[in-house]
């Protein structure tokens, strides 16, 4: 006989909410990887910004030096509209109780677009001239898909399931759990122990061997539409300022796999399924000047305010189970939304070039990020009083501040010009956490063509981080060790009137 309950309502928004962030697991819900994701921004820019590793803050005159300090705007001397197209493969290995899996996705996209207006000032003026653009960004990618695979396992999803039905009768299972121990019960994943105290079990007894397959698959981008002002004072003080229209962009399908060893055991397989989008916009503030010491050096900072965003959310989950007596059943939740708002942290750059007259230059960015001042927040159009505390005490406690380093170099050999790069950002979580991983390093070589109205530029980028991440709650089960690689091609036409 069907257990199906009819879904009667969605629990309120507050109850919901708490639930997940309560149940310290990726199933379903706002978490403090969320707004690291909404937080983890590269410089972007054109091939040859991004050839010097980003390190365009004391360069200027480029689009990429936009996203590190605006006031390097100010250092272009005739008007100028570029696009730089680009293509990603990025490998996800992951090790997962010492099975090892291997996925790659591929993307073509447009990195950054910009059109830059400049006007020369007037004749005895100390303002030598300003520039005024917009500008598009693409500040991250977000395609990725990540397989861990483990087997012979004596842990379940199940065992999740159980722990959350605990205490609640279960013809309440999916008014409260649509999305989780609702499911399982209606797709007899678990079964009741005693209907007075309101405790189950797994369809299979706990320590029952089974091979896992989890795999996560993600699509989407953050971009920033920037507009903004430089002005040039007297050829020694560039000083700019920038508004960002921010949005966001992801959806994500999870796809989480059992099955049964032994052809005997009554519950031969199951599948839980999510499927995610979230939706976001937001603004930024940036402000910067760049400082002209010698012919040869500059130096120079910027201060990047918070990114405020509106974020939605969109989300659905199913389970299918299948029985060793020939037996399957299905159930699908309720379509959930939510709505809510991240602020980033502060970011403050500070940049240093030197300039071999014509023939080349070196240049070094740093910047200096706060992880632990993210904070989420209600959203303005969501009528509930939850404050999100606990999830702001949780970010407080699992992130640090970053030290983030670039590095690049550019020499001229006659119309061409060749370039290379490095950059560093270490892993926000906390040492003692167990989602610590290795720290993000990028490489990059390029070339570069140049004539007075038109430029080619090529650039060729690998990069490579580790990463450390649950299938489930960390209270069950032990995370999972990747490695994400990236291979990125970038091509830029510019063209001057």
């Amino acid at each position: 006989m069907s257990r199906t309950i009819l879904f009667q309502n969605v629990p309120s928004a507050r109850y919901f909410v708490a639930v997940l962030f309560l149940a310290s697991t990726p199933l379903l819900g706002q978490n403090e990887e969320d707004a690291l994701r909404t937080s983890s921004l590269e410089p972007g820019g054109t091939a040859r910004s991004m050839a010097l590793g980003g390190a365009f803050g004391a360069l200027g005159a480029d689009p990429g030096a936009l996203s590190v300090n605006p006031g390097g705007m100010a250092l272009y001397q005739t008007t100028e509209l570029s696009l730089t197209p680009s293509i990603e493969v990025i490998d996800a290995r992951t090790t997962h109780y010492g099975k090892q899996a291997v996925n790659t996705a591929e993307q073509l996209y447009f990195n950054n677009l910009a059109l830059s207006l400049h006007f020369t000032g007037k004749e005895g003026s100390a303002f030598k001239g300003s520039t005024f653009g917009v500008i598009y960004d693409r500040t991250s990618g977000l395609n990725l898909s990540r397989t861990a695979k483990a087997e012979a396992l004596d842990i379940s999803l199940v065992q999740q399931f159980v722990r959350q039905a605990n205490g609640t009768p279960s013809d309440l299972l999916y008014d409260n759990y649509p999305f989780t121990a609702g499911l399982a019960w209606d797709t007899y994943l678990i079964d009741p122990v005693d209907t007075v105290s309101n405790t189950y079990q797994g369809a299979n007894p706990e320590g029952t061997l089974v091979d896992h397959d989890h795999t996560i698959t993600t699509t989407g981008a953050n971009g920033n539409t920037s507009i903004f002002y430089a002005t040039n004072y007297a050829d020694k003080v560039y000083i700019g300022a920038s508004i960002g229209i921010l949005n966001s962009r992801l959806e994500q399908r999870t796809r989480h796999t059992e099955t049964a060893l032994d052809v005997n055991d009554a519950l031969q397989t199951f599948t839980w399924e999510e499927s995610l989008s979230i939706r976001g916009s937001g603004v930024d503030f940036k402000v910067g000047a760049v400082g002209r010491f010698t012919d040869r050096f500059r130096a120079g900072i910027a201060f990047h305010s918070p990114a405020f965003y509106s974020m939605n959310d969109a989300y659905t989950a199913s389970i299918t189970s299948g029985f060793v007596d020939g037996t399957s059943w299905s159930q699908d939740s309720p379509d959930g939304s939510y709505a809510y708002r991240i602020r980033t942290p502060w970011r403050t750059v500070v940049s240093a070039a030197y300039l071999a007259g014509q023939h080349g230059t070196v240049s070094v960015d740093y910047e200096y990020a706060d992880f632990r001042s993210m904070r989420f927040r209600q959203s303005r159009s969501q009528i509930d009083d939850y404050d999100f505390s606990v999830e702001n005490t949780r970010i407080k406690d699992v992130f640090q501040a970053t030290h983030n380093v670039r590095i690049g170099t550019e020499w001229r050999f006659g119309p061409w010009y060749g370039r290379g790069g490095w950059a560093y950002r270490p892993d926000p979580y906390v040492n003692e956490e167990p989602r610590h991983g290795l720290p993000l390093t990028r490489y990059a070589l390029g070339v570069g063509y140049r004539r007075t109205h038109v430029s080619l530029d090529l650039t060729l980028t690998y990069d490579q981080r580790g990463m450390r991440y649950y299938t489930y709650s960390s209270d069950l089960i032990d995370p999972v060790d990747a490695t994400i690689s990236g291979y990125r091609t970038f091509f830029t036409f510019t063209y001057r009137p």
